[in-house]
């Protein structure tokens, strides 16, 4: 098991850029006395101003992970490092921010991925120079709680090769080496659990994104390439149980998730023709045919993410020229005639974004940055009529 190392307890207690400690109010009524900030449905929110704009970098990247306490975001804005913020949400969906800025590690990667069991926090960063997974522990701040673990055979991409899966209270990490994509699973610490395993059997092209979602039984290992999206339905020790299902179009930024009381899995991507695209079903089966859900040569759409709650499965998108969208999906992959795919946000500030599900409501969040004002993180709740 890794230890929380002397350097990395000393930076736990060195005062930064946000708030050391975090104490949620009397026992009688934890929301007391806090400051949160309500989310109203649709309405975009300023979750907290992460400083001056940073140098633009190869590319940004956000990714969300929701916990005990609220939610936890790891970013790339540029100037060599991935950062966390940490946020505590009450009951009515209101956020406060708790922990402003934190520095988590040196690079500009995009592959980075962050899932959370409680408030143990777990981040996967790609580390192209050394073409290896870092598993990095945080708590429910973004701070580090233990020392980095690499994965030295295996590499991420995308940002879906981390889940949390509390049921069995532990994580899965979905990892390439050479063309194959590979499933392992660790605890709360990073350290490994169930060994490495072969899922999907690489061809010619190496994935551009990978990841698992959970499913009755086990996980929907899944990956994209520029020919095609595959998903493998498997038992909880990765153990194949059918035959691949392929989808044979470009296959760019993958995600999938489980749909509520279903046997379904609903899978996202975006394609080289400018939409963005769905399907949905048992993946012990062949899926179903690809639909597009939004997108077009005036409208292209990329990047999309897909989240369970209780009204469906929310889907966000992003267009371009700063625009985010969103729509709502049943168990097929069918979009909810409530919530049809369309705008909900556009600024040219916008940078990236993730969509994450808590206490059963759907919240899009995004990175805002530009020169001359601050970066900003923002959220908004997405709500059903």
């Amino acid at each position: 098991m890794r230890r929380l190392t002397l350097a990395t307890a000393a930076a736990l207690l060195m005062p930064g850029c946000g708030r050391i400690g975090y104490d949620a109010g009397g026992d009688d009524d934890p929301d007391a006395a806090r400051n949160f900030t309500a989310t109203p449905c649709d309405t975009p929110v300023v979750v907290v101003s992460l400083g001056a704009a940073a140098p633009s970098p190869p590319g940004y990247a956000l990714d969300v992970a929701v916990t005990a306490t609220g939610f936890v975001a790891v970013y790339s804005l540029g100037g060599g490092s991935i950062d966390a913020t940490g946020v505590a949400m009450d009951a009515s969906g209101g956020v406060e921010n708790i922990q402003t800025r934190g520095f988590v590690t040196a690079g500009d990667t995009v592959d980075l991925s962050v899932a959370a069991i409680g408030d143990m926090v777990e981040l996967g960063v790609n580390d192209p120079v050394n073409d290896h997974i870092v598993l990095h522990d945080l708590d429910a701040y973004g701070y580090n709680r233990g020392g980095p673990a690499p994965y030295d055979t295996k590499r991420g991409a995308g940002h879906a090769f981390v889940l949390a899966d509390p049921g069995r209270d532990r994580f899965v990490v979905a990892g390439l080496f050479g063309n194959s994509t590979y499933a392992f699973s660790v605890d709360h610490d990073g350290d490994l659990n169930e060994p490495s395993r072969q899922v999907i059997v690489g061809g010619s092209l190496a994935p551009e994104g990978m990841g698992a979602a959970l499913r009755p039984g086990g996980y929907a290992i899944f990956a994209g390439t520029t020919s095609e999206c595959t998903v493998v339905a498997t038992d909880d020790t990765f153990g194949a149980q059918a035959s691949p299902s392929t989808i044979a179009m470009t296959c760019h930024h993958p995600s999938a998730v489980a749909a509520p009381s279903s046997n379904n899995v609903v899978a996202a991507w975006n394609c080289d023709n400018d939409a963005v695209w769905t399907t949905g079903g048992d993946p012990t089966s062949p899926l179903p045919g690809e639909r597009a859900v939004y997108g077009d040569s005036s409208n292209s759409s990329s990047d999309p993410r897909v989240v369970a709650t209780s009204d469906g499965i929310w889907y966000a998108y992003a267009v371009a020229g700063g625009r985010l969208g969103r729509a709502l999906l049943d168990a097929s992959g069918n979009q909810d005639p409530r919530v049809p795919a369309g705008d909900v946000y556009a600024s040219p500030r916008v940078k990236a974004h993730d969509l994450v599900s808590r206490d059963d409501q759907a919240y899009l969040l995004w990175l805002e940055s530009g020169p001359g004002v601050d970066d900003e993180l923002k959220i908004m709740r997405l709500c059903a009529p």
